[in-house]
């Protein structure tokens, strides 16, 4: 488990799928802790899986929200000039 090196590998995974939700680069910290005890462990490559996923499509999430601000403030400027 992050921080600790005591626990199961079943209390590490069910701590990865707390952190997936709402901090998926932690549960893909945590897998990876995982695989480094216990290479090979299916459910710790699941678990790295979907955290990946998730973090690239909240990244790609954030990224489309600041180009979308970004351009609606632009044409805001543009119209103000018009």
């Amino acid at each position: 488990m992050i921080g600790t090196a005591s626990g199961t590998v079943e209390e590490a995974l069910r701590l990865g799928l707390q952190l997936l939700r709402d901090k998926p680069g932690l549960a893909a910290l945590q897998a990876r802790e995982i695989l480094a005890a216990s290479p090979g462990n299916a459910d710790a490559y699941r678990l790295l899986g979907a955290a990946l996923r998730r973090a690239i499509v909240a990244r790609l999430v954030r990224a489309g929200a600041k180009a979308g601000a970004s351009s609606s403030a632009r044409r805001s400027r543009c119209s103000a000039s018009a």
